[in-house]
């Protein structure tokens, strides 16, 4: 009975959660999960709900690899800003994590501000700096440095710089309490014995944070993978990943059958890729912390 009645709050606490994640994600990835094995009757814009496998052969079977090859641009896109966003998020993170509280607060805040606007506005605010006659080419331009306006828009670089943008506050949160969590007379130990800045860094900081890293990485891989307002109005159509395909499949061509299971097959190969990653992170934090990280 006495165990009935502690189980009773933790119930209590974790019922509106659960129910939230049940019906705003688990139903429609079940209804989405149906959708993918029916089938689909052309000029009908209605599925055939005959189960077939057809939708999952046509991604694979495709000679001309053309979805897949939409996955591994995602991924492509999606890894190189995410290991962007690594390298300078370390600077900044261990910055505000050295500050006061009041002070680290402060910086916390600024550093995660632009994720106020959205993404809408942050991508319309590139367009405005990228696009021709924009910011950047103006700027060229009026120095005498080019006399053609250079292509941004439309080009995966452009996408990498604004979503290294949009997710860098991201890589922090997780980082600023991992460097946050360190004390600092271990840093201290390792000068007292003759290190220098980098060896500190490498040697200490970097394995001691590597749990942070490794939260921060995930998350915003995640992110990246799944973008679609960023390379909607950057890519102007020109550069396809799985957001802009699966809008396109399910939304405009109204094809929900294809669509659902082109959505499936790359959650499934994306969620399988994050537990190889965590896996293989995770055993790379142990190898530099000596098995120290569970």
């Amino acid at each position: 009975m006495e165990k009935l009645k502690k189980t009773i709050p933790l119930i209590a606490l974790l019922t509106p959660g659960t129910l939230l994640m049940v019906l705003v994600f688990l139903v429609p990835f079940g209804y989405m999960l149906v959708y993918s094995f029916w089938g689909f009757v052309p000029g009908s814009y209605l599925p055939d709900k005959h189960f077939t496998l057809e939708n999952y052969i046509r991604i694979f079977a495709d000679p001309e690899f053309y979805y897949l090859k939409t996955y591994l641009r995602t991924l492509k896109i999606a890894s190189i800003s995410t290991g962007i966003i690594l390298v300078l998020a370390y600077p900044v993170a261990r910055f505000i994590s050295r500050q006061k509280t009041g002070p680290k607060g402060f910086w916390l805040i600024i550093a995660l501000m632009p994720m106020l606007g959205g993404a809408m506005i942050q991508t319309l605010g590139w367009v405005a700096v990228l696009q021709r006659g924009g910011v950047i080419n103006g700027t060229l331009m009026a120095l005498g440095l080019i006399k053609y306006n250079i292509a941004f828009i439309g080009t995966q670089e452009a996408i990498i710089i604004c979503l290294i943008q949009a997710f860098l506050p991201i890589m922090l949160i997780p980082l600023v309490a991992a460097l946050g969590s360190i004390p600092p007379s271990m840093e201290e130990a390792a000068k007292s014995l003759g290190a220098n800045r980098f060896r500190v860094f490498f040697e200490v900081i970097f394995p001691l944070s590597l749990p942070g890293a490794i939260a921060g990485t995930i998350l915003v891989l995640m992110a990246n993978l799944t973008m679609f307002v960023t390379p909607s109005l950057i890519g102007v159509r020109k550069v396809q990943v799985f957001g802009t395909f699966a809008y396109q499949t399910a939304v405009l061509l109204m094809h929900w059958p294809f669509g659902s299971a082109y959505a499936i097959t790359f959650i499934v190969l994306m969620g399988l890729l994050a537990l190889a990653l965590m896996k293989g992170l995770r055993y790379l934090a142990n190898r530099a912390t000596g098995g120290q990280i569970p």
